[in-house]
């Protein structure tokens, strides 16, 4: 797991720090995970997949594609259409059966890269395919946003064959649709408004679904109340339409059995992890995990400060260290 201090001065691979959650003996040293970028240019952390870590930089207009167990790394200059890249993201692209991902050092992978243009009172996001197969970036496939002043938030969540982001400035969700080869627009589910509190994630039923912090007696997400875990799912009515359905509300007090109040201004949902469909959320001065199958709880370690956190998983025999010098 990588984390890095919520909104820092400058962001470059030397503020990622790798904590390892996994219990003794097997606690794995932050030293065998070595990045080391020899450049001025800030290049910062995006997402985590299947093994493998991505990082852009948007002055260079690249993207580092990381295998930290094998040392692997890939250097992708992107589409000059993408001066701001808003967010990237990585995934394997083996698909056949018994596939584990995780284990995937030497299959293909595929980077998806995000940004948005906007002119006049009009604003579109567009996105582009890299496949590491035929060494080429696919054609832009674009989708028209409500209003201007809309960015994409990363991580992204993938679901099935679908990329999900977060949209900061507008209460909605980015779809990519590997498949169809699609980029949309969905709404969120009425009362998951702030970021720092709303988690992309996938449900039982192996559909997409928001999982969101609020509080039952007011729309503030900085009172003194106690929050609610509450988890949606989007489903199609008998008319057709897709609307999200309310599926689990959990009192985040009486599943932890902490001593102290939780209150809603210090609690945070800080990442999903897909491998094990696990949410990770900072309260007041402690990160757990909430495994969302089993709703089992688990203390990671205390901190004070309020982290991004991007949860990596993946299979090995031994450790390698990985190194990169640009």
């Amino acid at each position: 797991m990588g984390r890095r201090r919520r909104q820092p001065s400058s962001p470059s691979p030397a503020a990622e720090h790798p904590l390892s959650t996994l219990d003794l003996p097997y606690r794995i040293p932050p030293d065998h995970f070595s990045l080391q970028v020899n450049s001025r240019k800030p290049w910062r952390l995006v997402d985590c997949r299947h093994g493998r870590v991505l990082l852009k930089n948007n002055e260079r207009r690249q993207v580092i594609v990381w295998d930290p167990i094998t040392g692997d790394r890939s250097l992708l200059s992107v589409p000059r259409e993408f001066d701001d890249m808003h967010t990237a993201a990585v995934l394997c692209s083996a698909g056949e059966q018994g596939h584990a991902h995780g284990a995937c050092h030497s299959s293909s992978f595929k980077v998806v890269v995000v940004d948005c243009y906007e002119h006049d009172y009009d604003a579109v996001a567009f996105a582009s395919v890299y496949s590491s197969e035929t060494g080429v970036w696919g054609d832009l496939l674009s989708t028209p946003l409500p209003y201007s002043g809309i960015t994409v938030v990363n991580p992204s969540t993938l679901v099935g064959n679908t990329l999900h982001w977060l949209l900061s400035g507008y209460s909605g969700i980015l779809e990519f649709d590997f498949d169809r080869q699609t980029l949309a627009v969905i709404n969120r589910p009425p009362g998951a408004r702030y970021n720092d509190r709303v988690q992309i994630v996938q449900v039982d039923d192996n559909g997409v679904g928001v999982s969101a912090l609020s509080c039952a007696h007011c729309q503030s997400a900085y009172c003194s109340h106690q929050p609610c875990l509450h988890i949606c799912d989007r489903k199609v009515d008998c008319y057709g339409v897709a609307v999200w359905v309310l599926r689990k509300s959990i009192d985040l007090q009486k599943l932890l059995g902490l001593g102290f109040k939780i209150e809603m201004k210090r609690s945070r949902i800080l990442r999903y992890a897909e491998d094990v469909r696990a949410l990770f959320l900072w309260l007041h001065s402690s990160l757990f995990m909430i495994q969302l199958e089993s709703m089992q709880p688990k203390e990671l370690f205390k901190s004070d400060n309020v982290y991004t956190y991007y949860p990596f998983t993946s299979f090995y025999n031994e450790v390698q260290s990985g190194h990169i010098r640009l």
